[in-house]
């Protein structure tokens, strides 16, 4: 009965962590700003638009729910396509914090149940492993995408905006400061930044075998 109890707490906190660390991750790298200036510079953005930077800026605020969008460059549909995008993102932004949360309050039962120092070492080496390996089922995944990423971020976008307002000019400010390769180089830093939490969870493990 005490195995079982250990088995679904352990389960429960793989499954939580698997679905935490790549929020985290997408949320770290949708606000680093090292990242955009790469990128613009890497795509030739600055040529086309001279005020990326700021207009950028402004976007990450506005999504972070700082500051509302008072910029020119923007269209009213640009303007309303971002406040859609807002409230998915700050859907997934609470969801990352609530499972934060529920991942503190089960270890937290973990502690107080597993009470030898070996047993310990055993349960969190399980974990790190497990969760690495859960991981590595979602980055498989995630790295399919990648294959034929416009046609995935096309049925992504008429699957969270079925209302059809994502769709710009090629010359509009949202289009030029993202284009689709853009967002494709986001989604590959992704899968990095996982493939690495990856092999730091199954290294972690390793080592609480030894």
């Amino acid at each position: 009965m005490k195995q079982m109890k250990h088995s679904a707490k352990l389960g429960a906190l793989v499954l939580i962590s698997a679905l935490l660390i790549p929020l985290f991750l997408f949320n770290a790298l949708l606000y680093d700003k090292l990242f955009y200036s790469q990128e613009f510079s890497r795509l030739g953005v600055y040529e086309k638009q001279a005020e990326a930077d700021a207009i950028a800026k402004e976007i990450l605020s506005f999504l972070k729910g700082k500051v509302n969008l008072t910029t020119n460059l923007l269209t009213e549909e640009e303007k309303s396509h971002l406040s859609d995008v807002k409230a998915i993102f700050t859907a997934l932004r609470w969801t990352m914090y609530a499972l934060a949360g529920l991942l503190l309050v089960v270890f937290y039962f973990v502690q107080k149940s597993v009470k030898l120092k070996e047993e310990k070492r055993a349960f969190l080496s399980m974990y790190f492993m497990a969760t690495g390996i859960l991981l590595l089922a979602l980055l498989f995944l995630l790295g399919i995408s990648l294959f034929n990423f416009p046609s995935a971020f096309q049925e992504m976008h008429s699957l969270l905006f079925p209302q059809g307002n994502y769709e710009f000019p090629a010359d509009s400010t949202l289009i030029t400061l993202f284009p689709g390769q853009f967002f494709a180089d986001f989604m590959r830093q992704v899968v990095i930044n996982t493939a690495l939490a990856v092999g730091t969870l199954v290294g972690i493990g390793y080592l609480l075998r030894r």
